[in-house]
């Protein structure tokens, strides 16, 4: 199930995708490298940020985004930034997410976890 909260990474309000919501998202990210690999190994250049748009796997990583999440994003490469689990728990104090699983202090408003507590995953990613 989404989780409708703050993205630092897109600074904005989005609906954060659980593992099987991001899962076609993943495979059409897969393809588009997979082309960037195939690019480079054949001309011996790596694509450009703006030739990742020109890419039929890179323009459905960009529709599949906004039909899932509703956000339109500028670029592909962009799209992991949709994950949840790349979040931490809402904060106590200000209701943003920690930007990490891992982190101890919230990047929003300095609110710091008790000593050897971790913010732990936004949602339940299992």
């Amino acid at each position: 199930m989404s989780v409708f909260t703050y993205s630092y990474k897109l600074k904005l309000t989005a609906n954060l995708l659980n593992e099987v919501e991001y899962a076609p998202i993943k495979a059409a990210m897969s393809d588009m490298l997979a082309h960037a690999k195939e690019h480079k190994r054949r001309t011996g250049f790596i694509l450009l940020k703006d030739q990742y748009l020109e890419v039929e796997a890179g323009k459905k990583v960009l529709a599949l985004s906004e039909r899932l999440s509703g956000v339109v994003l500028d670029h592909p490469l962009a799209a992991p930034c949709l994950k949840a689990s790349q979040y931490g728990r809402i904060c106590p104090s200000c209701d943003k997410p920690f930007r990490t699983p891992l982190a101890k202090l919230c990047a929003e408003c300095g609110y710091t976890l008790p000593e050897g507590e971790v913010a732990g995953p936004l949602v339940d990613v299992s």
